[in-house]
């Protein structure tokens, strides 16, 4: 019984771990079929099938991969930085220093709203007045009441909140010297290696991931500590004898 079944009976939710298990997919059988289930599921989604559930994954495939072409699932690596494209929308309409952009600015006070507009409070007193407003703040913010909503947000979107949960996602990239480099750059996705043709050719960088409780390890770690960590297990894979002792630069960790 797939999980489209259920949801167009409106039958009752499961876990991906029941589906995967009622499948005959057992990822307790051996160290093999837990490092595939990793990669076809907590290194997709952040989360492990047991905290996913099999309505929620259906409704993401159903709304976005069966609506929107998919091409190709591209890395990005544009040297600009992720946000140049957040700077090209915001372009078409706002000028260079628009007062209405308010940098710097953190609201952690009341946001009240009716019928008529809204108004939010700053840390810093000032107060910014709208007929309407769109709410960005993260899950995690919202999670944790740092921001007062008056009146208080409906129940229906409050249940909403409370119920969801972000998965938390590190890559950590690692760079050698180009003409050292011990993996085959042929194949993009056993390291994730960046040395390759289309992406950053002879650049001896790779990466590798982590997700939820590893990611909050490494979270709490610093960066000579993660690096020590990684090669360690590049040499167990590798051999120590083809695995360089030190970096060509230090290995950094994106969240």
């Amino acid at each position: 019984m797939t999980a489209d079944h259920l949801l167009t009976q409106n039958l009752q939710d499961r876990s991906v771990r029941s589906g995967l298990s009622l499948a005959g997919r057992k990822s307790t059988k051996d160290a093999a079929s837990q490092a595939v289930e990793w990669w076809e599921f907590d290194w997709e989604d952040a989360e492990p099938p047991q905290r996913s559930q099999e309505f929620a994954i259906a409704n993401y495939v159903r709304t976005s991969l069966s609506v929107f072409p998919v091409l190709d699932n591209h890395f990005i690596y544009d040297q600009r930085g992720f946000n140049a494209f957040v700077k090209g929308e915001a372009s078409t309409f706002l000028s260079g220093n628009d007062p209405r952009l308010l940098l710097n600015t953190v609201v952690t006070n009341n946001i009240s709203y009716d019928h008529t507009g809204v108004t939010i409070i700053n840390k810093d007193g000032s107060c910014v007045q709208a007929d309407y407003a769109i709410c960005t703040f993260s899950l995690s913010v919202l999670q944790s009441d740092t921001v007062a909503f008056e009146p208080e947000l409906p129940d229906w979107k409050r249940l909403g909140i409370e119920t969801f949960s972000m998965g938390t996602y590190t890559k950590i990239f690692l760079q050698f010297p180009s003409d050292q480099v011990f993996w085959d750059t042929s194949y993009q996705f056993f390291l994730d290696s960046l040395d390759g043709e289309g992406f950053l050719a002879r650049s001896g960088i790779i990466f590798v991931k982590v997700v939820q409780s590893q990611s909050y390890v490494v979270g709490a770690q610093d960066d000579e500590t993660i690096k020590q960590e990684v090669l360690a297990v590049l040499r167990d894979v590798f051999g120590a004898e083809n695995v360089l002792p030190e970096l060509k630069s230090r290995a950094v960790g994106v969240r």
